[in-house]
């Protein structure tokens, strides 16, 4: 990466991302404020603003709210992220995920339930069918090849590996459902 000011190269640090050297930010920091000082109304409207949010209890409320929800949020999937990649390249991780694995699929064949004779494609051309290209939560219009199939009621929840407990979905209800039932999904997206 370069700078935007000067052009010199710049070294990108933990996912961050930078737009300026050092030295150009000291410069654009100095001209900012130069700025800032000269326009009185700019100021005034600022200390204003500040001491609204400052007095409004309503305001405190509604940001540390939003604060709490968000600030850790995508800094804990991207540490969680790279944290399992890092260690599925380790031989313990490796056997961690082999066992996941194999735990899973004992899974999955303790609680298989009915299957009709037929094979993976043709069962979801049916379900394709039934659900009529959408998606079973979001509703929205899926693409012939950018779905998955999913378990309404998770195996981990109890649900049966068969044909009446699957379902398709979008991949960004599906990624984002986790452990929830359908029924429990679908009153969070309700309440979005």
């Amino acid at each position: 990466m370069a700078c935007e000011m000067c052009g010199s190269r710049l070294e990108k640090k933990r996912g961050l991302t930078k737009h300026f050297c050092s030295e150009c930010k000291l410069v654009r920091r100095s001209s900012s404020h130069a700025l800032s000082m000269e326009n009185t109304e700019f100021r005034e409207s600022r200390r204003l603003r500040a001491e609204v949010r400052r007095s409004d209890p309503e305001f405190q409320e509604r940001a540390a709210k939003y604060q709490r929800e968000h600030r850790k949020q995508k800094h804990i999937a991207e540490a969680q992220r790279a944290y399992g990649k890092a260690r599925r390249q380790t031989a313990e991780g490796k056997a961690e995920h082999r066992q996941a694995e194999r735990k899973r699929r004992a899974l999955k064949v303790s609680q298989v339930g009915e299957w009709p004779k037929k094979t993976a494609l043709e069962i979801e051309q049916m379900l394709w069918q039934e659900q009529k290209g959408l998606c079973v939560f979001c509703k929205k219009n899926m693409e012939r090849r950018d779905f998955h199939m999913d378990h309404y009621v998770p195996l981990i929840r109890g649900g049966k590996h068969c044909i009446t407990n699957v379902v398709l979905t979008c991949s960004a209800c599906n990624l984002s459902k986790h452990t929830k039932t359908g029924k429990e999904f679908i009153e969070h997206l309700e309440s979005i």
